[in-house]
């Protein structure tokens, strides 16, 4: 099917093993994986990781990797030099893979954020989202601007930035618009639900509208609207018939990476999107490079 040319899912590190239930299912289904740093990508040497990509290109034609981002809130707090240094080196040792692009998260959080955690805005509803605690502080922008030009210039990988508790995409466009064009916006259904409220504000319309022009990728996982759960499509209260309509009035066709973390999640999400694709055509000669 078409959308499969253009369609990742999440492959953990531990998981990298031609025997495993996960590295088949992908190979299967025709999926490229989206190699999970966050999970203990320090536990393992140079020489494995160089060991398991190699197991990557044996049987895959590109991947791209999710760069780690526990602790590593780059605009905020103490140790800024030692949070550069090890996203640098997660970078160096992510090379390995050769991916085709990397996700990473930005991680600006407002005051509100900060201070309400995710149960800010229980029951509240606003019309425009567009406020001054959306807008970065320079401090985080500079910070910010440091880190991922460093990345890019690290790499020959395109670079996605993924919306976690932000509740408008601004802050991220605004360190977009100062980084160089191989970096773009990674639109993650599943966080715009639960972290920035969708599930009340049913804002989707607000966010694609911002977002559109920097639009490269996309993470479609499901939810109830009270955490991160990463269920499969259909076993949540995300509305993606609305997320089909609201990217076709758009003319928007990013790739897409299926979030889950179990296999039979995976699988069923395979299913959802099989039978009803995001999109129903792919980009005008759009070919993935892998270099």
């Amino acid at each position: 099917m078409i959308f499969l040319t253009m369609t990742y899912a999440t492959l953990f590190l531990r998981a990298i093993d031609p025997a495993g239930e996960s590295f088949n299912l992908l190979k299967r289904l025709g999926l490229l994986p989206e190699i999970n740093f966050e999970s203990g990508w320090t536990a393992f040497s140079y020489k494995r990781h160089r060991e398991l990509a190699q197991i990557v290109l044996d049987h895959f034609p590109g991947a791209a990797v999710h760069l780690p981002y526990g602790g590593l809130d780059f605009g905020r707090g103490e140790g800024f030099a030692v949070k550069k240094d090890k996203i640098l080196k997660a970078v160096e040792t992510a090379n390995l893979y050769r991916p085709h692009h990397f996700i990473a998260h930005p991680s600006f959080k407002s005051l509100t954020d900060s201070v309400l955690g995710p149960k800010k805005y229980p029951g509240f509803k606003r019309d425009n989202l567009s406020s001054l605690s959306q807008s970065p502080g320079q401090s985080w922008l500079e910070r910010s601007v440091s880190v991922w030009s460093a990345v890019l210039g690290s790499s020959q990988a395109s670079l996605c930035l993924e919306n976690t508790h932000e509740h408008s995409p601004e802050p991220i466009l605004a360190l977009l618009d100062r980084l160089e064009d191989r970096a773009g916006f990674c639109l993650d259904f599943g966080h715009w639900f639960h972290y920035a409220m969708g599930r009340h504000w049913d804002n989707l319309d607000f966010w694609l509208d911002k977002a559109a022009s920097k639009l490269r990728h996309a993470h479609v996982h499901d939810n109830n609207g009270e955490g991160d759960q990463h269920r499969a499509l259909g076993q949540g209260l995300i509305d993606y018939d609305k997320v089909r309509e609201l990217l076709a009035e758009r003319d928007l066709r990013p790739n897409v990476t299926i979030e889950n973390h179990l296999a039979q999640d995976l699988l069923e999400s395979y299913n959802v999107l099989a039978q009803t694709p995001l999109w129903t055509e792919p980009l005008n000669g759009l070919k993935l490079k892998v270099s």
